[in-house]
């Protein structure tokens, strides 16, 4: 099976770097240590899109069923996996809920989509906010700040997932600023990501985004990290403050190594990081520790395709404790 085969080439593959090994991880309970997530293809689609949205567990478990809700549009279930129909809602933003039946306690998570203009239809060009520019700091007020970073210009052996990580970003990159846009007055309970440039990027693609990355301002920033660090790719989310404001990482921040994940994970990594990203709400009741475990969750099972009825997922959690680590 295509999943084991993934998580075999990461058991084999990784080994631990000096920054990892010196991070102590967050602990998490046996209790705490399941979750269950939904994720959104995208975070924002006009009313001509359909969005797909699924539920995940990572907890063996015998078949599930789910009962799905929306606050808007029409919602068309298959147990976890659904289509999301937004001809018939306005703009604006809406939730889709799955509940796991027959669960006592319930067992329910959501997601939240924005319903913004067609593209071609947004009254003006949307700021590329996500391309850090030197002469450009990042905005105040969001919940957490999440950085793409290379530690080195890529070489021969390091330039395809370079090229693979900055590609998921760019495709993604006006939907995070549409759905930023549409909810600047909540903005203290969003993630904002980022991914430092060495010039403005007007029309973003990923040959160009990646000829102008800013390797200098990469490196400043990595060096926040504890212990040593690799070329990358490197995902790092910081609670509260600018990662450039400060002069070490905070408590619980996150710091993501892709360094020895074989080039096949690293676009569904980036990609999957993004969307959960975008869409996790901080500062309404979700928590930084809640955020680790739905990013195992949604990688895990959405990204590497792992069966959240195999033990594979247990291989997967150990694993992903030793490619995350969490600031204490």
């Amino acid at each position: 099976m295509i999943e084991l085969a993934l998580l075999a080439t990461l058991l084999v593959t990784f080994p631990a770097t000096d920054a990892m090994s010196a991070t102590p991880h967050l602990p998490l309970t046996p209790a705490a240590d399941s979750t269950l997530v939904c994720v959104a293809s995208r975070p924002t689609a006009s009313p001509l899109d359909t969005v797909e949205v699924r539920a995940f567990a990572d907890s063996v478990a015998p078949a599930r069923r789910y009962r799905w809700t929306t606050t808007g549009g029409e919602i068309v279930a298959g147990d976890s996996a659904a289509r999301w129909t937004l001809e018939r809602a306005g703009l604006g933003v809406y939730t889709a809920t799955a509940e796991l039946e027959g669960a006592v306690p319930a067992v329910r998570c959501s997601v939240r989509i924005v319903v913004v203009p067609p593209r071609g239809h947004m009254g003006g060009t949307l700021r590329a906010r996500a391309y850090l520019a030197p002469d450009q700091r990042e905005e105040p007020g969001y919940a957490v700040y999440s950085y793409l970073l290379f530690g080195a210009p890529p070489d021969s052996a390091s330039s395809g997932r370079y090229r693979l990580a900055i590609a998921e970003f760019v495709r993604l990159s006006q939907d995070i600023d549409a759905f930023h846009a549409a909810q600047r007055r909540d903005r203290g309970t969003f993630n904002m990501s980022y991914m430092p440039v060495a010039r403005a990027v007007r029309e973003p693609h990923p040959d160009s985004v990646l000829k102008y990355y800013d390797y200098a301002t990469a490196q400043v920033l990595l060096r926040r990290l504890p212990g040593t660090t690799a070329a990358g790719p490197y995902l790092v989310s910081v609670p509260g403050t600018p990662l450039s404001r400060l002069d070490a990482l905070p408590s619980q921040s996150i710091v993501q190594d892709l360094s020895t994940v074989p080039g096949t994970v690293v676009a569904p990594w980036v990609r999957h990081f993004l969307n959960l990203a975008t869409q996790e709400r901080f500062g309404a009741g979700g928590s930084m520790k809640g955020f680790v475990l739905s990013l195992r969750t949604g990688i895990g099972v959405a990204a590497l395709g792992l069966s959240d009825v195999t033990g594979s997922l247990v291989k997967w959690k150990e694993t992903w404790g030793k490619l995350v680590t969490v600031q204490p």
